[in-house]
């Protein structure tokens, strides 16, 4: 059982580790002597993925104030000729684009939508409609929040509980616009059916919040792809370690919830209108665990870049230019949001649908 740490900023109790750098990456490692740094970067690596720095990632706290205008305009941290980010790119610059992206989508369709059919209907399933599409823009940009601050190794500590906050928002708010409209805007509906979802929310909210507080982000900070530091592609990330199965099932039952309400469609909507709803989320939910897999199991692009090969010739987009505007790469995180906007929006097209042409829901 670990103790409780009194908090220290918001909580987090800092330690100091002793770190090995990689000199090819960070020109201001401990060890400049290229062989003893090899020898000990790769003794740290087979022992453990703590501790290790990257210059063209990791955004130190004396310069925390400008971490926003180097993650995503222009990161001044010149790395070797040989990264595919450029001199002043940064591996999440299109991972911040692509969740922008989307919270600006969802942003002007929440603000357009009284003018659109389904914005006039005025039924309760709408105006939980409404709300589940703010959800999904706070999520986004909650979500965007996060890959800024990855690159601070505290900071990414407390932003990961923020962006797991937005995502567990977006999927209450959804599952409870979709029990709605399953139920003829909630008619005769027990308020367990109403709180199950929020509930299981706050439960989780509430345990890895807790578990933040107990743990420092040394020991759940580990490094991805550091074999790659060179080109670009080396980063550090937060984990649930022990607890990493905990949140990946809670999350999935929370995602397939909908799975739930798919004979209630088909015994309350209209033939037509059920097809749509139950269509849509089999379809969202189908390309956003597609995009999952590609992110966690084939890593493509990331894992498929060598040293000294030519990168792969299909679907890979970099831009190595300097400035705003240049120094990013489509890795299969950024695809992966790309993906979920899709997937999202295939949702939404499907809500819309049943709101404007159900007579059930109309009556």
């Amino acid at each position: 059982m670990k103790r409780f740490v009194l908090p220290e900023r918001l909580g987090f109790k800092k330690v100091v580790t002793p770190s090995v750098t990689c000199a090819e990456c960070d020109p201001d490692g401990e060890f400049p002597d290229e062989k003893l740094n090899k020898k000990l970067a790769k003794k740290n690596t087979s022992k453990s993925r703590r501790g290790r720095r990257f210059a063209q990632y990791d955004v130190d706290d004396d310069d925390i104030g400008r971490i926003w205008y180097r993650v995503v305009c222009v990161n001044e941290r010149v790395p070797t000729d040989s990264s595919y980010l450029g001199p002043t790119g940064h591996i999440e610059r299109m991972n911040v684009w692509t969740h922008m992206f989307a919270a600006v989508v969802y942003l002007i369709y929440s603000v357009l939508r009284p003018i659109t059919p389904a914005g006039s209907v005025d039924t309760i399933s709408s105006s939980l409609a409404a709300f589940a599409y703010a959800s999904f823009c706070t999520t986004f940009v909650f979500s965007s929040v996060y890959h800024v601050y990855s690159a601070n190794k505290w900071w990414s500590a407390a932003t990961r509980l923020g962006d797991y906050f937005g995502i567990y928002l977006g999927i209450a708010a959804g599952t409870l616009s979709d029990l709605a409209i399953v139920t003829e805007n909630l008619k005769d509906v027990r308020w367990t059916a109403v709180a199950d979802m929020w509930i299981a929310m706050a439960l989780l909210v509430v345990f890895f919040g807790v578990r933040r507080f107990t743990l420092t982000p040394e020991e759940t900070r580990l490094a991805y792809l550091s074999d790659k530091c060179t080109l670009g592609f080396a980063r550090n990330t937060n984990v649930d370690l022990e607890h990493s199965s905990l949140r990946a099932a809670a999350g999935t039952v929370m995602a397939f919830s909908w799975v739930l309400l798919i004979p209630g469609s088909f015994s309350t909507l209209e033939t037509d209108c059920a097809w749509i709803f139950s269509g849509s989320r089999f379809i969202g939910t189908g390309i956003l665990a597609a995009g999952m897999i590609l992110d966690n199991a084939v890593l493509y692009p990331d894992n498929w870049f060598k040293e000294s090969e030519a990168p792969p010739r299909n679907c890979v987009c970099y831009n190595k230019s300097e400035g705003c505007g240049g120094g990013w790469i489509m890795t299969s995180h950024a695809l992966w949001h790309i993906i979920a906007l899709a997937s999202t929006m295939i949702t939404t097209f499907g809500t819309e649908y049943v709101i404007v042409n159900s007579n059930v829901l109309n009556s």
